[in-house]
């Protein structure tokens, strides 16, 4: 019983260690891939990067193939319902970045909670608001770009942002 007591399960808090936290353009896919649920797709659909690449490849909205995107589930909250981590595959990244969506798990299907183009994207495991923080980086050939976002009660906004130049 003591046990019980201490664990993580009975403080209201959850756990899932096999769940995927880093991401990078340098990989196809995702780890653990999951269908893309219809309700993401829509938002993906309306989104100004994809209907660009859309426009580009002469493809209507509708026909959106689900090729371009992978999932992976993340619990970004205490919450049971399961997060998405949405990746960008080809033609949606390039070759030194990706864009990366995340949407959180609502009572009513998902909504958008981050886009971001970058090389990695780390989930965290600190909080703010009772919501993992998320990091993003990039390179280019001279400068190293790092922002964190935090989650403000109904999306991720920008926390702090550094920029290095490369050794």
């Amino acid at each position: 019983m003591l046990a019980l007591l201490g664990s993580t399960e009975a403080q209201g808090k959850r756990h899932y260690p096999l769940e995927q936290t880093e991401f990078s353009a340098e990989e196809e896919g995702v780890h653990k891939p999951v269908a893309v649920p219809p309700d993401v797709m829509s938002i993906l659909k309306q989104d100004e990067w994809v209907r660009s690449t859309l426009n580009s490849e002469r493809i209507p909205a509708d026909k959106l193939p689900v090729s371009w995107f992978s999932a992976s589930e993340i619990h970004l909250s205490t919450s049971p319902r399961a997060d998405l981590v949405v990746v960008g595959e080809p033609p949606l990244n390039g070759g030194n970045v990706a864009g990366f969506w995340l949407f959180i798990a609502t009572s009513h299907g998902y909504k958008l909670g981050l886009k971001q183009s970058a090389h990695d994207l780390t989930i965290k495991k600190t909080r703010r608001n009772g919501y993992r923080e998320i990091e993003a980086s990039a390179e280019s050939a001279i400068t190293f770009y790092s922002a964190l976002f935090y989650f403000d009660g109904d999306q991720y906004v920008k926390r702090s942002g550094k920029t290095a130049p490369l050794r």
